[in-house]
């Protein structure tokens, strides 16, 4: 769009989670948080956007993307691409790398379960580079694809150790869908994670009227999220709208994902 002189570029990033990884806390071996901590740490984010979505959308950081009341930007600075480290940290747990380049202990692999959705393009090629992007710290990454409905039936059955996820809302009680116990079996938690500390702080944020006060517990929300490593947050989409360059005033809505003309005119 950018390159036709007639056209102007209208974009923001989308409210919510944005593109991000559920990691299965009661399944072997993502149930290891120092395992879960490693992957956090194996994730080439940058790579990811670069190869799949062509450099257009922003590192995530956390289960709020930046335009949300509550994002803590401190949260950026927590993991990094750093293979060295994941390393590190999966040595530590007794995940040795072997001749092959791949870990083992006890004799056992070290193999995540990856469901995806096969009818979806964008899923089959982010999938497709978090195995070849895990492999270089030595995870075995077995790739599962299947349609919308056998795919709900695997994950909703807690069948994998890791699926995509991509959560939009214009309210940081997002953070209910992604991590609250109520939604753990079945739901749309299917990190599976219960915990009641966590469920505490969600309803707490929830409840609280004073947008500074309710900011601060939503901080905490986000250091528990990602000192657990619950998730991988990968990307915060971007909206991308073209319009003539005659179009003055169209902005993206609050959410980031469709434009408003009711202030706009043609020049």
């Amino acid at each position: 769009l950018s390159d036709n002189k007639d056209v102007q570029v209208i974009s923001a990033v989308q409210a919510g989670s944005g593109w991000s990884i559920m990691m299965n806390v009661e399944k072997a071996p993502t149930s290891d948080v120092k395992v879960r901590q490693a992957l956090e740490w194996a994730t080439d984010k940058q790579g990811l956007i670069d190869t799949v979505y062509g450099g257009a959308h922003k590192v995530g950081c956390s289960p709020l993307t930046p335009n949300l009341l509550g994002f803590d930007k401190s949260t950026c600075d927590k993991y990094k691409f750093d293979t060295a480290k994941a390393g590190a940290i999966l040595d530590e747990a007794g995940w040795k790398l072997g001749a092959d380049g791949m870990r083992a202990k006890d004799g056992q692999k070290l193999t995540v379960d990856f469901h995806f959705r096969s009818d979806s393009g964008t899923s089959k090629a982010m999938a497709t580079f978090i195995q070849a992007n895990w492999k270089k710290s030595g995870v075995d990454v077995q790739l599962f694809g299947a349609e919308r409905a056998g795919y709900l039936d695997a994950v909703r059955a807690g069948k994998h150790n890791n699926q995509f996820w991509w959560e939009t809302g214009t309210d940081p009680d997002v953070v209910r869908i992604l991590f609250h116990s109520q939604n753990a079996s079945g739901g749309t938690n299917r990190n599976r994670y219960k915990n009641a500390d966590m469920d505490k702080l969600i309803d707490a944020a929830a409840a609280e009227s004073d947008p500074a006060k309710r900011s601060e517990i939503y901080a905490k929300v986000q250091a528990k999220a990602l000192d657990e490593a619950i998730m991988i947050f990968m990307a915060d989409p971007i909206t991308i709208v073209g319009a003539g360059k005659n179009v003055k005033g169209a902005v993206l809505d609050w959410g980031g994902n469709y434009p408003l003309f009711h202030g706009a005119s043609l020049n």
